[in-house]
C-alpha cells in the first residue's frame, strides 16, 4: 500500500490523502485529462526530497512508502517539463478512444445565441467564454459585451450595439452582416466598425479594420439601464384642470372666495365630482381686474377713452390686473361653485371674470382686445401705460401676453427621484412623443415647444444640478414621432435624477393637442479607460428605427464569419499567423491542438502531416470537398479539448484516438482488407464474449445539423418517408452542409441494420497497437476450434509461427484444410499489422503449411521478441473474423496491463451509402 498525498496547488497546504495498491490505480481513478496528467511531477516523501523518474514509467508500479504528486506549472521556481513517457503507461499510450460517442454537448450549457440555432436575439455574454468559431459559421449572432443601449438621432430611435465576434481573427464580407435578415448596408444611416485583437472603439479615434458608414463615435464603457423607471409622461402642470373652455368668476368675501363656473351645464360638469372638501385647489395663470386703484399705480394700468379720440385726459378708470394664481383650500363646493380659504384675504372684491390678456407697453398706439366676457372690459375701447396717464405724449399699446386661467386639482407632475448607479459619469435621458408633438389649430399643424427641467441631487450633501431642456416638435415633419436624447454629467458619487415639465398645454378652445412627452429609459454611464481587450475581434453597430429595420420582426445582429488560423504547410512549417480563413477540418485539428488557449500541446504530439493525409484521402474517398468542411462556434467552458478534438473528428467521419502519447484520428471507410489480428496468442483466456443482435433497439435515423444556408437547425431522415418508429435522434455537431448529414445518416441506418454482432475480450499490451474504427481479424474464441476427429468446431485457427524452411511454414496450431475451398494465411509484421494474405496448401501434416509465394515481409521465429502471429482459414470464412474496433479501454491491475476491445462485425453494407 502506498500513500500518496495529491496537492492541487504546490503552494496550497492543503491536500488529498489517497491509500492505494501502487500509483498506476491512483492516477487511473484520478481521471485527468491530458494536459494535466502531462504536467505531474512526482516526489519521494515531499517536494523537496527526491524527484521521481517517471520517463520508463516504472513508477506506476511503486507500491509503498509515500509519494507527494503535485502540478508542474503551480511549482514556483520548478521549471515545467512535461512527461510524454507517463502516456506510454495509462490509457494515452493505448490506441483509446477519447470519446467512444460524440459527447452530447446538446445538452450542455450553450451560451450563445449561434449554437441555439434561431435564438431571436443576441445575448449578454456574462462571465461566460468568448466564442472560439473555427471553421465558417453562418448567421453567427455574436454576444453582447456592453448593455444595448438607445439614443436619438435626428429624432430616430436608434440602438447602439458592441459585440464581439469571437477570439482571434476572422474573414468577413461586410454585404453579409444582418439585423435578422435584412443586410446592414441595405438599412439607411445603419453603421457598422469592426475592430481585430488588438484594437478596440474609442469614440472614433481608432479607424476600425472594415465598416459600414462612418466610423461610431459612441463611447464604449459600462451602461446600466435603470429598472426603476417605467415609462411616464412628463405632464403639464395644467394636465388635472377642465380647460380654457370652463368661464369662471371670482368673488371674494374676507378671507374666502367662491369661484363660479359660469359654464357648468353647456359643459355638463359637476363640481362635486372633481373637488374634495379640505383638499387644495390650484389657480393657474390666474388674473383679475382692480378698480379701486390710484392714476398713479405704475404697473398694468388700464384706461377707457369715452369719446374715441385717444385723448388722455378723458380717462374714465384705472384697473390694475391682480395675480391671485397658487393654491388654496377647499372649504366648500357645490355642482357649479367652489369655496376657497384665501386665508389673509386677496383684496379683490368682487373681481368678476378672470382675465386672460395683460399687457405690456411696447410699441404703437391702438386700441387693445381682451378675451373675456367681463361687460365692465368689452364695453369700452382700453389703453395701457407704464405710469400716469395724465401726459401728453401718444398712448403707447402693450405686447399682448396670453394666459390660460385654469382651475385644476393638486398634483405632483414629477417623476423621480430616481437613483443613480453609484460613481456614474453621466447618464442618458431618452424622451419620446410616438405619435408626434405637434397641436392642430383649426386646420393647421403648429409647432410645439415646451421647457423641461432634470434636477440630480447628491444624496451626499444638500448640492444639486439642474439642467433645463427645450423640448420641440419634429421640425423635419411636425406630424413625425420625436425621439431626444439627453445627456448630464453627474458631478456626484452618489445621486439621484427627477424630472418635470414646465410648461403648460394648450387648452384653448378649437385646439387639440398631440403634445405627449414621455420619459422611456435612463442609462447610466461609466467610463473604462484605456481597455485590453485580449485576442479578440469586436464589432460597433448602430441601428437606426426607421422604415427598414422596423420591418425586421426577429431584431438579431448576425454574420457570416471564417475564423483566420495559422496555416500548416508541412514538414513543420507555418504560414502567416492567424491569416488562412479556411474550414477545413484537417488545419482547424493542428491550430486547435497547438492554440495555448486550448490544446496546449506540441507538435510531437499530435499526427499533423497525417491529418493532412487525412483531408486528402476524405475528398479522394467521396469526391466531393464538402465533405472535409468543419465549423463551429466553441462557446462553452464545460467542453474539454478532447470532446473538441472528438467534435471536429467526429463531423467528417472520423475516429480520434491517441497512441504513444500523439493525438491522431482514423478515417472510416469501407477495407477491403483487416490492418492487424489478434490471435489467441494475445487474447486473455475466458475474457471474450460475443453476442448475437436479433432485436434492433432503433429503426431509423434522425440526425440534425446547422445548415449553412439558414443558420438553423435542419433534420435529415432515414428513411426519408420519416416511417420510423423509434429512429435514433443524434446532432452531428459542426456539420455545415445537407450532404455530410445524408451521408451520415446513412451509415447510422446502415449499421442498425447489418450489426448483427458485439464481440468483447481483453488483450495483453498488444491491445495499445489496435486502433478504432481500422478493420481486424479475430477469430471467435468462444466457440472451440475444429480438428481431426472433431465432427463439429469451428474452422478458423490462429497462433504464432514456430519455425520457417522456404515455403514450407511450421505453427503452434495444428489446422486444417476441408472441402475444395482455397484457404489462406495472413501474418503479423514487426509493427503489428497484417501483411498482405498468401494463399498456401497442407504440408506433412496439420502443423505446417505451404505458401504460395514469400511474404513481403520476413516472419520471425526467434525468442528476442513476439514471434510473427497468423490466422488460417479458408477464403468464405475470412469475413467472418473481420471486426471493427470501437473502443479501447486500458487497465492497469498490479502492474499487469490489459486492454479491453469493444468491437461489432465488420460490414460492407455499412458504406452503401458514402458514394451514392
Amino acid at each position: 500500500m502506498v500513500t500518496i498525498r495529491y496537492y492541487k496547488s504546490a503552494t496550497a497546504k492543503e491536500f488529498e490523502t489517497h491509500w492505494v495498491n501502487n500509483v498506476g490505480v491512483f492516477l487511473k481513478e484520478k481521471d485527468f485529462p491530458l494536459e494535466q496528467l502531462l504536467d505531474l511531477r512526482f516526489f519521494k516523501g515531499d517536494v523537496l526530497g527526491e524527484e521521481i523518474d517517471t520517463i520508463n514509467g516504472y513508477f506506476l508500479d511503486i507500491t509503498e512508502g509515500e509519494i507527494e504528486i503535485f502540478h508542474g506549472n503551480t511549482m514556483p521556481g520548478v521549471p515545467l517539463v512535461y512527461v510524454p513517457y507517463i502516456v506510454a503507461a495509462l490509457s494515452f499510450v493505448a490506441a483509446i478512444v477519447l470519446a467512444p460517442d460524440i459527447p452530447n454537448l446538446g445538452n450542455q450549457k450553450q451560451r450563445s445565441s449561434t449554437n441555439k440555432l434561431g435564438a431571436s436575439n443576441n445575448e449578454a455574454n456574462v462571465n461566460g467564454r468568448t466564442d472560439d468559431i473555427f471553421g465558417t459559421v453562418t448567421k453567427h449572432t455574436p454576444p453582447l459585451w456592453q448593455v444595448p443601449y438607445r439614443i436619438g438621432v435626428d429624432n430616430q430611435e436608434t440602438e447602439v450595439l458592441l459585440m464581439a465576434i469571437g477570439r482571434g481573427k476572422y474573414d468577413i464580407d461586410t454585404s453579409n452582416i444582418y439585423d435578422g435578415f435584412t443586410p446592414y448596408e441595405k438599412i439607411p444611416k445603419a453603421q457598422v466598425s469592426i475592430y481585430e485583437p488588438g484594437k478596440y472603439p474609442d469614440g472614433g479615434t481608432t479607424t476600425p479594420d472594415q465598416s459600414i458608414g462612418a466610423t461610431i463615435e459612441e463611447p464604449i464603457g459600462i451602461y446600466r439601464e435603470s429598472n426603476d423607471l417605467n415609462a411616464s409622461e412628463l405632464l403639464p402642470p395644467n394636465d388635472l384642470t377642465l380647460g380654457e373652455g370652463a368661464i369662471w368668476s371670482i368673488n371674494e368675501t374676507g378671507t374666502s372666495a367662491v369661484l363660479t363656473l359660469d359654464n357648468a351645464a353647456s359643459l355638463e360638469v359637476d363640481l362635486t365630482e372633481y373637488f374634495i372638501v379640505t383638499q387644495d385647489l390650484k389657480l393657474i395663470d390666474t388674473f383679475v381686474k382692480d378698480i379701486t386703484v390710484t392714476a398713479t399705480t405704475t404697473l398694468y394700468r388700464f384706461f377707457v377713452d369715452f369719446t374715441g379720440t385717444n385723448d388722455v385726459s378723458k380717462v374714465f378708470n384705472h384697473i390694475t390686473a391682480i395675480d391671485i394664481s397658487g393654491e388654496y383650500e377647499i372649504t366648500a363646493r357645490t355642482a357649479t361653485t367652489v369655496t376657497i380659504d384665501t386665508v389673509a384675504g386677496l383684496g379683490i372684491g368682487n373681481a368678476g371674470v378672470l382675465l386672460t390678456d395683460v399687457h405690456n407697453v411696447t410699441s404703437a398706439t391702438t386700441s387693445l382686445d381682451f378675451n373675456t366676457i367681463d361687460s365692465d372690459i368689452l364695453s369700452y375701447t382700453w389703453y395701457e401705460t407704464f405710469v400716469n396717464p395724465i401726459y401728453s405724449d401718444p398712448i403707447t399699446q402693450g405686447v399682448t401676453t396670453t394666459y390660460n386661467p385654469d382651475v385644476g386639482q393638486i398634483f405632483d407632475n414629477t417623476i423621480g427621484p430616481i437613483t443613480i448607479y453609484g460613481g456614474s459619469d453621466k447618464i442618458l435621458i431618452n424622451l419620446t412623443s410616438a405619435s408626434g408633438f405637434y397641436k392642430k389649430v383649426g386646420t393647421n399643424n403648429v409647432i410645439v415647444s415646451v421647457d423641461l427641467e432634470f434636477v440630480v441631487e447628491d444624496l451626499d450633501s444638500v448640492a444639486t444640478t439642474t439642467t433645463p431642456v427645450t423640448y420641440t416638435s419634429n421640425r423635419g415633419n411636425i406630424t413625425k414621432s420625436v425621439y431626444q436624447t439627453v445627456e448630464i454629467p453627474i458631478p456626484y458619487t452618489n445621486a439621484t435624477v427627477y424630472g418635470r415639465r414646465l410648461t403648460n398645454r394648450d387648452l384653448s378652445d378649437g385646439v387639440s393637442n398631440v403634445d405627449k412627452v414621455e420619459w422611456t429609459l435612463l442609462y447610466s454611464f461609466t467610463e473604462l479607460g484605456a481597455v485590453d481587450f485580449g485576442d479578440v475581434t469586436l464589432m460597433h453597430c448602430v441601428i437606426p428605427s426607421n422604415s427598414q429595420s422596423r420591418l425586421i420582426k426577429q431584431r438579431k445582429t448576425n454574420l457570416d464569419v471564417t475564423r483566420k488560423i495559422t496555416q500548416y504547410l508541412g514538414g513543420d512549417t507555418f504560414g502567416p499567423a492567424e491569416s488562412y480563413a479556411t474550414d477545413d477540418f484537417s488545419q482547424i485539428l493542428i491550430h486547435t491542438a497547438l492554440d495555448p488557449k486550448i490544446g496546449r500541446l506540441s507538435l510531437d504530439q499530435i499526427n499533423q502531416d497525417g491529418f493532412i493525409s487525412l483531408a486528402t484521402e476524405i475528398q479522394t474517398y467521396f469526391s466531393d470537398a464538402e465533405m472535409i468542411r468543419f465549423g463551429y462556434d466553441f462557446d462553452t467552458v464545460e467542453m474539454s479539448y478532447e470532446d473538441m478534438f472528438t467534435m471536429i473528428c467526429n463531423a467528417v467521419n472520423c475516429i480520434p484516438y491517441a497512441q504513444n502519447g500523439v493525438y491522431d484520428a482514423f478515417f472510416e471507410k469501407a477495407q477491403t482488407t483487416s490492418a492487424m489480428q489478434i490471435t489467441c496468442r494475445n487474447k486473455i483466456v475466458d475474457t471474450e464474449t460475443r453476442e448475437d443482435i436479433f432485436f434492433k433497439e432503433y429503426d431509423g435515423v434522425e440526425l440534425s445539423f446547422r445548415n449553412e444556408l439558414t443558420g438553423v437547425s435542419e433534420t435529415v431522415y432515414n428513411p426519408s418517408d420519416r416511417t420510423a418508429n423509434n429512429p435514433d435522434r443524434q446532432e452531428l455537431l459542426g456539420c455545415v452542409t445537407e450532404v455530410q448529414a445524408t451521408k451520415r445518416a446513412a451509415r447510422i441506418r446502415n449499421k442498425q441494420i447489418y450489426n448483427t454482432v458485439s464481440v468483447e475480450f481483453d488483450t495483453d499490451e498488444f491491445g495499445r497497437m489496435i486502433i478504432p474504427g481500422q478493420r481486424i481479424d479475430s477469430p471467435d474464441g468462444t466457440r472451440f476450434v475444429h480438428h481431426t476427429g472433431n465432427t463439429d468446431g469451428y474452422y478458423v485457427y490462429s497462433g504464432e509461427v514456430v519455425e520457417v524452411n522456404g515455403l514450407v511454414v511450421e505453427l503452434s496450431e495444428p489446422v486444417e484444410f476441408r472441402f475444395v475451398e482455397d484457404h489462406y494465411i495472413y501474418f503479423t509484421n514487426t509493427e503489428g499489422e497484417n501483411s498482405e494474405m498468401i494463399l498456401c496448401t497442407a504440408g506433412a501434416n496439420d502443423f505446417e503449411v505451404i505458401l504460395a509465394t514469400t511474404p513481403a515481409e520476413a516472419i520471425y521465429e526467434g525468442y528476442a521478441r513476439d514471434k510473427t502471429k497468423f490466422t488460417f482459414c479458408s477464403e468464405q470464412l475470412r469475413e467472418s473474423i473481420a471486426l471493427i474496433p470501437q473502443t479501447i479501454e486500458f487497465k492497469l491491475d498490479d502492474g499487469k496491463e490489459t486492454n479491453t476491445i469493444s468491437s461489432i462485425n465488420y460490414s460492407a453494407m455499412y458504406y452503401d451509402g458514402d458514394l451514392i
